[in-house]
C-alpha cells in the first residue's frame, strides 16, 4: 500500500475509524487514509461485497431490477443514482488492456467512427475502433473533431497491434478528412476505404473487397444504451 497524495511507501497505522476500519498516516507529507482511500469504497455505508453485487447485477440487467434484486436479499435501499455511480468509478479505475486473441495469418480489417455526445452540456465527440469480428478495440473522448483527436485513437490501437505481431490491411471510415491525416500511423501497407452505409468494392493484394461501414455505426447504439443508463440524472 502507498500513500495517494505523494506515492510514499513509507506509511504507519495511526488508530482506527469509528467503524472499526484501520487508519494510515504518511510519514512524508502527514496524509491520513484507509484501503478505500481513492477506492469505489470510499465514504461508502455499505459492505464491499453488496457493492461488488450491486455492480455485476448493473452490468447485465437494468439497474431496476438490480435495486429489486438488493432488497429482496439484503432488505437494503440503494437509489439508482448511486448503483450507476458505483457502475461509471468501478469502468473509469479499469486498464484499457484488452488486446483479442486473433488467429495466426488474420488479414485484420479496421472499422472507425465518430459520433457526437454531450458532456455537462457541452458539445463532445466519441470515437469508436472495431474490428471486423466485432471486438471493440479502443474509445476515446475528446472536445474537438479533428485530425489530432483520430491520431490518438488510431495510436492506441496500433500500440495493441504490434503485442500481437499484427498489421492493419484495410481500414474503413466515413467521409471524415481527419482520417485521411491520421491513417500514416498504420503505416503505407493499410489500405484506406472511404464507405458509409453503401457497399464499396475494391481490389487489395489481389483480393475482392465488398465493404461498408455498418459494424462502426452499429457499436454506437450499444454505447449510447450504456450512456442513457450510468449517464448524470
Amino acid at each position: 500500500m502507498k500513500c495517494i497524495k505523494c506515492d510514499s511507501p513509507n506509511l504507519a497505522f495511526n488508530g482506527r475509524y469509528r467503524n472499526g476500519r484501520q487508519r494510515y498516516k504518511c510519514s512524508d507529507c502527514k496524509k491520513q487514509m484507509s484501503e478505500r482511500t481513492g477506492s469505489i469504497f470510499y465514504r461508502s455505508r455499505l459492505p464491499e461485497f453488496i457493492i461488488r453485487i450491486m455492480v455485476l447485477l448493473n452490468l447485465f440487467n437494468q439497474t431496476k431490477i438490480a435495486c429489486l434484486l438488493l432488497f429482496l436479499l439484503f432488505r437494503c435501499k440503494v437509489s439508482e443514482k448511486s448503483v450507476n455511480k458505483w457502475t461509471r468509478k468501478l469502468l473509469y479505475s479499469l486498464p484499457d488492456t484488452y488486446v483479442p486473441n486473433y488467429p495466426e495469418g488474420t488479414f485484420l480489417i479496421l472499422h472507425a467512427d465518430e459520433k457526437f455526445v454531450k458532456i455537462k452540456k457541452e458539445q463532445a465527440y466519441q470515437w469508436n475502433l472495431i474490428d471486423c469480428f466485432g471486438n471493440l478495440l479502443s474509445l476515446i473522448i475528446t472536445m474537438q473533431r479533428d485530425s489530432i483527436s483520430a491520431e490518438k485513437l488510431f495510436k492506441m490501437v496500433h500500440q495493441k497491434l504490434r503485442k500481437l505481431d499484427l498489421k492493419a490491411m484495410i481500414l474503413a471510415t466515413d467521409g471524415l478528412q481527419s482520417y485521411i491525416q491520421a491513417k500514416r500511423i498504420f503505416g503505407r501497407q493499410c489500405k484506406h476505404i472511404r464507405s458509409g452505409l453503401k457497399m464499396e468494392m475494391f481490389m487489395h493484394k489481389k483480393r475482392l473487397f465488398c465493404l461498408n461501414n455498418n459494424q462502426a455505426e452499429s457499436i454506437n447504439a450499444r454505447s449510447d444504451y450504456f450512456i442513457r443508463r450510468c449517464q448524470e440524472p
